[in-house]
């Protein structure tokens, strides 16, 4: 699985290179997994690299590669950021 961040709104501009990529394998997933009162998680934390300063707004998306077969999407969204 691959939690991708890019600068700006990646939803209308397809062409954005990610700004950082955070990877785990199917063997790191468990620990990640978190149950709650309306379905499973994953809880991650993810460090943002700052050695370039933060936009007003970013793009979060992610993607699983199964071990066969295509990879899956999740749907890319935009949040702002605060100084």
């Amino acid at each position: 699985m691959e939690v991708i961040i890019y600068d700006g709104d990646a939803s209308r501009d397809q062409s954005l290179k990610p700004r950082q990529v955070w990877s785990f394998s199917g063997t790191d997933l468990p620990r990640y997994l978190r149950q709650t009162s309306i379905g499973f998680s994953y809880d991650f934390t993810l460090k943002i690299d700052n050695l370039k300063p933060l936009p007003g707004k970013v793009s979060i998306g992610a993607k699983y590669t199964p071990p066969e077969g295509d990879s899956i999407f999740a749907k890319t969204v935009s949040i702002a950021i605060e100084p």
